[in-house]
């Protein structure tokens, strides 16, 4: 009995050590694999059940740690495990450029047909945004968000209320929204392509021009607005990304700052809200 034990234990120490790679999650669970490529947003690897060989795509926001050994002569070299955690982009810098539309009430009939006319095509503008973000993990990250509203129009022979008619009559608005919010993407196909999107909550800065005769007349004002943006990116190398995205721009004030100091209060709130469609660039560091 006691040489069966001996020649068992000796056929078991002559059998091959397969290396195998390891990862653990962040729910700590232990996963021996095979682990075939470590993206920026996701870690594929290989198990083996019942014969059957499965490739799997994990999201690298899931992985703890990862183990790739080297097998050398059938054994593992303990001096050839590494272990590493992880690795992502922590700044990212985005930059957006597209189509703005006003969103809110037409404003009320001022008794001019021609000035009314002119000022509910202010609808269509142009946006721009730019995002400075910081990644804590893979997935989540805070941002610093800024952006842009810009419309205009344009007419001629336009009766103005209480200034009478003139020539030419250009009206402008220009909204700035400025502040910090929370970013977050997720990448799909080995990071190929991802989603992403940004909540901020900050002040809104608004000015509406009105321009008769080449003369500026501007009302200012300020409030609080949220911003919310979504949009998809291809990734066209390890530092650049490409995509759309859309956003929303909420808010409204009924306080309007004029030229000569006054404050002027409106019944009726004006909405400084705006849908926004846009080309989005995300250039990233290592």
């Amino acid at each position: 009995m006691k040489r069966l034990i001996v020649i068992l234990v000796i056929s078991v120490a002559s059998l091959p050590v397969v290396a195998q790679d390891l990862i653990i999650t962040t729910n700590n669970d232990t996963i021996y694999c095979k682990i075939i490529k470590v993206g920026d947003a996701s870690i594929e690897y290989q198990v083996s059940a019942g014969g059957v060989v499965e490739q799997i795509m994990m999201p690298i926001g899931y992985v703890a740690e990862y183990r790739i050994t080297e097998q050398h002569q059938n054994f593992v070299q303990p001096a050839n495990i590494v272990w590493s955690t992880p690795q992502y982009s922590k700044f990212r810098w985005g930059l957006g450029l597209g189509y703005a539309y006003r969103m809110g009430k037409d404003p009320e009939p001022s008794g001019s047909w021609s000035f009314d006319e002119l000022h509910k095509g202010i609808r269509n503008g142009f946006s721009w945004e730019t995002e400075l973000q910081y990644y804590f993990n893979q997935s989540n990250g805070i941002a610093l968000h800024v952006s842009g509203v810009h419309c205009s129009v344009s007419g001629e022979n336009i009766q103005i209320p209480t200034l009478g008619r003139a020539s030419t009559v250009q009206i402008k608005h220009r909204i700035v929204f400025v502040a910090p919010g929370w970013t977050f993407r997720h990448g799909f196909n080995s990071n190929n392509f991802n989603i992403f999107g940004t909540v901020a909550l900050g002040p809104v800065f608004y000015a509406e021009s009105l321009i008769p005769d080449n003369i500026t007349i501007q009302a200012t004002a300020v409030s609080v607005g949220l911003s919310t943006g979504f949009g998809g990116e291809f990734v066209l190398s390890p530092n650049f990304a490409m995509g759309m995205k859309m956003g929303l721009t909420q808010g409204s004030t009924s306080k309007f700052k004029l030229p000569n100091g006054q404050t002027l209060e409106m019944d009726d709130p004006v909405s400084l809200s705006s849908f926004i469609f846009s080309v989005y660039f995300s250039f990233r560091s290592k």
